[in-house]
Formats: C-alpha cells, sequence, structure tokens
C-alpha cells in the first residue's frame, strides 16, 4: 500500500515535463540492453511511442544516422562505471522527426544498495537547438542576398583547399563583380541595387551542388567554390552565369582559377581570380577569365 508521499512521488515523476525512461540495468550492451520497464507521460507526448509500444525495448530504438555515436559511447562507458554524466544527443521520434535532448542518469538501488535500474532523465531541447542553429547561420550569411558572407569564404575556402591537399579534389573558384554598379546605384537608386544583388545571388545558387558555396565577398563583389571541378567545367559555370542574368540586363565580369599543389590557403586562389578579374575589368567588361 503507497502513502500518499509515495504516491505524490510517482505522480510527479509521471506528470513533469521531462521525459523519464527507467531501465533494467542489466544487461548494458547491444542489442538486448538496456530494456524499457517504464517511461512517464512526456515520453509518450515528445517521442510519440506508447508505452506499451517502448517498454520491453532498448532505448537504441530512438536513435537514427545523425545520432552521434561517440556520445552514445560516452553515455555506455557512464553507465557501466556508475558515473554521472550530462549530455545533449539528438533522438528520432516514432514518425521519424529528430529531437534534441538534455540527458543525464540516475542510478537507483535497493535496500541494500545493489543496482537494480537505471533512470534517464531527458529534457526536450529541441526548440533552443533550433534557435541557436538559425542564429550561427544568420552570423554565417549576407542579410540581403542570404548567401554565406566573406568571413564563411575564408572559413570554407581553406577547408575546400585542405580537402584538395588530401583527396586531390580539385577547388575552382569564380570571382566576379557586377559592372558598373556605382552607376546604377546613382542613377536607379539603392533598392534597385539591392535588387540586382539578389538576383546575382540567386542566379549564383542556381549554379552550385550540394558540395559548392555561394558568398558574398563584399559590395557587388560575389564568389563561388567549387569542389570536384576541371577548367572546362569552370569555364562553363562562368558563361552559364553572364547568360543567365544577361535575361535580367545585368552584366558581371568574371575572373577564376583552379586550384594548384602550390596552393596553401584560398588566399593564392582569390589572388589570382582577382587578378584575372581585374584583366577582364581592364580590357572589356563584361567577359570572364580563368587564370591557370
Amino acid at each position: 500500500m503507497l502513502t500518499n508521499i509515495e504516491r505524490a512521488k510517482l505522480q510527479l515523476i509521471d506528470e513533469t515535463s521531462d521525459m523519464v525512461i527507467i531501465t533494467k540495468a542489466d544487461p548494458l550492451d547491444a542489442p538486448n540492453g538496456p530494456e524499457v520497464v517504464w517511461v512517464n507521460k512526456a515520453f509518450e507526448k515528445i517521442s510519440k511511442y506508447k508505452a506499451n509500444e517502448i517498454i520491453g525495448q532498448t532505448p537504441r530504438i530512438l536513435q537514427g544516422k545523425e545520432t552521434n555515436q561517440n556520445t552514445l559511447k560516452m553515455i555506455r562507458e557512464a553507465m557501466k562505471a556508475q558515473t554521472s554524466i550530462n549530455v545533449e544527443l539528438l533522438n528520432y521520434t516514432k514518425d521519424g522527426t529528430p529531437y534534441w535532448i538534455n540527458f543525464s542518469i540516475v542510478y537507483l538501488r535497493d535496500g541494500q544498495g545493489n543496482l537494480c535500474y537505471l533512470g534517464a532523465i531527458e529534457r526536450d531541447i529541441t526548440a533552443i537547438k533550433n534557435l541557436n542553429f538559425q542564429l550561427s547561420e544568420k552570423a554565417k550569411t549576407d542579410p540581403l542576398t542570404n548567401v554565406y558572407n566573406q568571413e564563411n569564404f575564408f572559413i570554407a575556402g581553406n577547408e575546400a583547399v585542405k580537402n584538395f591537399h588530401q583527396n586531390q579534389e580539385a577547388v575552382g573558384l569564380l570571382f566576379f563583380d557586377v559592372d558598373d554598379f556605382k552607376g546604377i546605384n546613382d542613377t536607379q537608386g539603392h533598392i534597385y541595387g539591392d535588387k540586382i544583388l539578389k538576383k546575382v545571388a540567386q542566379e549564383s545558387l542556381k549554379l552550385v551542388r550540394k558540395t559548392d558555396n555561394v558568398f558574398r565577398y563584399g559590395g557587388d563583389e560575389f564568389a563561388i567554390i567549387f569542389s570536384g571541378i576541371d577548367v572546362k567545367i569552370l569555364e562553363r559555370k562562368a558563361q552559364q552565369l553572364q547568360k543567365k542574368l544577361a535575361k535580367s540586363h545585368i552584366s558581371v565580369s568574371i575572373g577564376g582559377t583552379i586550384s594548384k599543389q602550390s596552393d596553401k590557403s584560398i588566399n593564392t586562389l582569390l589572388a589570382r581570380a582577382d587578378e584575372a578579374l581585374y584583366y577582364v575589368k581592364a580590357n572589356k567588361k563584361g567577359l570572364f577569365f580563368i587564370a591557370e
């Protein structure tokens, strides 16, 4: 017969907004352990699993392809050592929707001090993680065009050069600006000028694959970093961009280059592409030149 205080404790655990999962303490390792014996209402609500669907299963049913394996290893080691742990973990609901939790463990013992159950306390932090991601993305992108900014150009560019030296996937760089942009701003106004910049960004994004990135370098200057590309394809990309923009009566001059074994950072590619762009603008705007 439960006392009033014992009944209150159980009600508190069942009604709390944090998810609570109780599992057997043994076995811990896959494929059978640890076995779920009880979950609270919050777990059912967030995971979309009913209690009778999860009891008898292992919490591994909640994990997916993006769940961090190193974090799972830390949790498993903490359980075996019976030490405290507090980590963030990505789980998945019954319908495959990802959700983030803050995870901690309580070791539940019998009257003799023997470990009999493990209690996982899981707080849903998905909203916080999503907000942090949005803020992070805003910090990386140009607010007008929604492409990556100059700071991220150097970060992504140096990673691409590093990948080139490790995996021999050539890096292609197009560096370009809008011809007579100052005159456009002076005669048509800044609102119209902003529309031009947005259009350049939009058409640039249509050229790239998932492995490529578009950047607003500054003012009316843009850059595109391509991975796994050769000179002919880079030239074709430059032509495609100019043709697409010409349909909107926008002219851009483009300088480009391909990575060399001597390149140690994106700065050397940028210097070559910038020289190529200067060459175009000094001779005939609206063309492109790929520097070897």
